[in-house]
């Protein structure tokens, strides 16, 4: 075993714009209801990626490690996927618009977000459009420009209208964020390209689509409120190199829409932001509206008191990029929204808060923080909470689980390095929740998931095999019950709690213990030595066990190994040898120490933020690139490989091997008669010569010569050749 490598992991840095709602599939842009009409080109990642610099996303340490797994792992992270365009913008290939669907639907949340490629040349029409627009500005122009607010909204054209003048590019939106960095606390944005011109029948108000309406984007932008003063207009505008004018305040938009509400007070620029937000998938609204695929799905959250408008296209919530849960908390805020009520007092928005804690849009925690008045009714709590268990029995499993495991002596820090994992994973992966929402520690067997509430990722304390069954419920003496809970494919699995049952949805296990990982395992397999007999009880396979772990760690009181499943890495066909990866100095009783001696929980907790970057996230990155991305098929492409890897016996078939497994069972029986028959003639004069004695190394030659053509001779082998 190689000597493990000493890294700094401080450099490592997640990519720019995770989008949090990234589907795992994709429509076929050959059936697609729109595609005749928007020229789109949409490519998966394993075809983006040649055309991109995957060394972007990989700073130099990691490209260090001794194991090389592949880059495009985060379609379950919800990272954003290449959708591209092809160079030109987007022209229809039909004339005849009125065949196109008014107003048009994606078929689901579960599409990908449009990226909009741009040549260099493009870029900088872009910015040279800019700063003309920028150097033409009015007085009145200049003024406005210095408003100042929270929140923002953002819609630009690709191209101008009339002139042709590249307007907007994805690398503007890219460098804005950028630019604006801390600052922005919440940002989403859609690129809509399908958006209809449509003309209505003033005597039957049939609505006919006449048109595309011009590629555009839409953004809205929430500015910290810690940050020192709230940022202008022209900040914005600079940011993202766009003229002011295309950028507005809630205020602004409010002023524009009677029928929407400016917001005041406490919570104002939250609710403005996702007033804002609602409207970048143009989700149906009002009971006039032509349904769509959301008004079905949230009916209960739909703003009743709003026109639906039939040229606005239908956005899965897929297409918007933003850096937090966009699809449930906005669901969260439409559910608390007070004008999103209908008309039925109190009890009809108590009702719609129960639908949205059981169809798991609001957490009890966020109904007891907006709504306290209605919390803390008589009997709310305990109806909440029924709805809120119903959800986590049904819930939709992760799409895989990674399982990690921590071994060292005791008093070494294991339990801390857990909690700093954990926290640096949380804050990558779950960026939306609180720690307490995405983190559970595992209780002791017998109230270990008293507290659970969905969390995905799990700190298994101090755990041995068998203790990890008990804390399931399980048979000490089935070990196979252990399984489910850490399978890589999840399978819903209940676990009891009072008054009740939940189900795991946790997509990280980490499991510490005092065991050395290979004594772990072995005892995962159910491998091991008895402490009264000295005995070695040992299994046949222990893939099985070994199989469910991709990465470990031996924890010392100066340094930590991080050790490689060589069968993850795709090294071998076993997964019980490990590769030490990484090293990590760090004495873990002086960072303990430090924690503790630290006077506040926010300054304990900035600390383990800096400290977890710091030394543990390299392994966020190893852990984002251990699930690689299968290559998206079209149907047609998955049913030609199964025709390919598939093969039909019908019962002639069948027949034919069954024959020939007979014919060999007879021939080897000959041959096993002949050997007898030897023996018995051995010493017989009427024998061949080398019977009399066929064992002895001189007769071996004739006697394999004998054996060979009586076998070819036989009838029922010569069958079995034919056949």
């Amino acid at each position: 075993m190689s000597t493990a490598m000493v890294l700094d992991w401080t450099t490592i840095e997640p990519p720019l714009s995770p989008a949090v709602s990234l589907p795992s599939s994709e429509p076929d842009d050959e059936t697609h209801p729109d595609r005749a009409a928007d020229g789109f080109v949409i490519k998966t990642d394993s075809a983006a990626s040649a055309d991109s610099d995957a060394s972007e996303d990989r700073p130099g340490t990691i490209a260090e490690l001794a194991f090389r797994v592949p880059t495009r792992a985060r379609h379950f992270l919800g990272w954003r996927a290449a959708v591209l365009e092809t160079a030109a913008d987007p022209a229809p290939e039909t004339s005849d618009f009125a065949e196109l669907a008014v107003p048009g639907a994606d078929p689901g949340d579960d599409v990908l977000p449009f990226v909009v490629e741009s040549t260099d040349e493009q870029v900088a029409e872009a910015r040279r459009f800019f700063r003309d627009a920028k150097g033409a500005e009015s007085k009145a122009q200049k003024s406005r420009a210095r408003t100042q607010s929270r929140v923002f909204s953002v819609m630009q054209y690709r191209k101008n209208p009339d002139s042709g003048v590249v307007m907007l590019t994805q690398e503007q939106i890219d460098q804005g964020i950028k630019t604006l960095g801390g600052r922005l606390h919440k940002w989403a944005y859609i690129w809509h390209p399908y958006d209809r011109l449509v003309e209505v029948e003033e005597s039957t108000g049939e609505v006919t689509c006449c048109g595309v309406k011009g590629l555009h984007a839409h953004m809205v932008l929430w500015i910290a409120d810690s940050d020192g003063p709230r940022p202008s207009i022209r900040t914005i505008s600079d940011a993202f190199a766009i003229p002011s004018a295309v950028v507005r305040t809630p205020k602004e938009t409010t002023a524009d829409d009677p029928a929407s509400v400016e917001h005041k007070g406490r919570g104002a620029a939250e609710k403005a932001f996702y007033d804002l937000c609602e409207y970048l998938p143009h989700e149906s609204r009002g009971s006039d509206a032509i349904p769509g695929i959301h008004q079905q799905d949230r009916h209960y959250l739909v703003d009743k008191t709003q026109p639906g408008k039939p040229g606005k296209y239908q956005y899965g919530r897929g297409r918007v990029v933003a850096n937090f849960a966009f699809g449930r908390e906005l669901d969260a805020h439409m559910a608390t929204r007070h004008n999103a009520a209908t008309d039925g007092g109190s009890g009809a928005k108590l009702s719609k808060l129960y639908q949205a804690v059981g169809s798991g849009s609001l957490t009890l925690r966020q109904v007891r923080e907006r709504e306290p008045a209605i919390y803390f009714a008589k009997g709310t709590i305990a109806h909440l909470q029924k709805c809120r268990d119903d959800y986590l029995l049904r819930a939709p499993l992760p799409p895989f689980r990674t399982n990690y495991y921590i071994g060292g002596p005791a008093r070494t820090g294991k339990s801390t390095v857990a909690v700093l994992y954990a926290e640096t994973l949380a804050r990558q992966l779950y960026p939306g929740l609180a720690l307490d929402e995405a983190i559970y520690m595992v209780g002791r067997p017998g109230v270990a998931f008293q507290s659970y509430d969905g969390q995905p990722i799990l700190i298994w304390d101090d755990y041995r095999p068998l203790s990890i069954i008990e804390a399931i419920g399980g048979d000490v003496r089935q070990r196979d019950s252990i399984w489910p809970v850490l399978d890589i494919d999840p399978k819903r699995v209940q676990v009891n709690k009072k008054f009740g049952a939940v189900s795991l949805l946790n997509s990280v296990n980490i499991i510490t213990g005092i065991q050395s990982y290979v004594e772990f395992l072995d005892g995962l397999a159910g491998e091991y030595t008895d402490k009264k007999t000295g005995e070695r009880v040992e299994v046949e396979d222990k893939d099985q066990a070994y199989g469910r772990v991709p990465l470990v760690a031996a924890v010392t009181s100066e340094t930590i190994d991080f050790y490689l499943n060589r069968g993850f890495a795709g090294r071998s066909d076993s997964y019980q040898d490990f590769d030490p990866v990484a090293r990590i100095r760090a004495n873990m009783g002086r960072v303990i120490d430090t924690i503790d001696a630290l006077p506040t929980e926010a300054a304990k907790e900035q600390f383990r933020e800096a400290a977890g970057a710091r030394m543990l996230g390299g392994m966020v990155q190893a852990h984002l690139d251990l699930k690689p991305t299968p290559a998206a098929l079209t149907a047609a492409e998955a049913l030609a490989e199964l025709e390919a890897t598939t093969t039909v016996e019908g019962p002639e078939e069948l027949a034919a091997e069954a024959l020939a497994n007979d014919s060999a069972t007879a021939a080897e029986a000959m041959v096993a008669a002949d050997e007898r028959s030897a023996q018995e003639r051995y010493a017989c004069a009427d024998g061949p010569a080398w019977s009399r004695n066929p064992f002895v190394p001189e007769a071996q030659p004739e006697m394999a010569r004998y054996r060979t053509e009586r076998l070819l001779s036989h009838p029922a082998l010569t069958n079995t050749i034919n056949t």
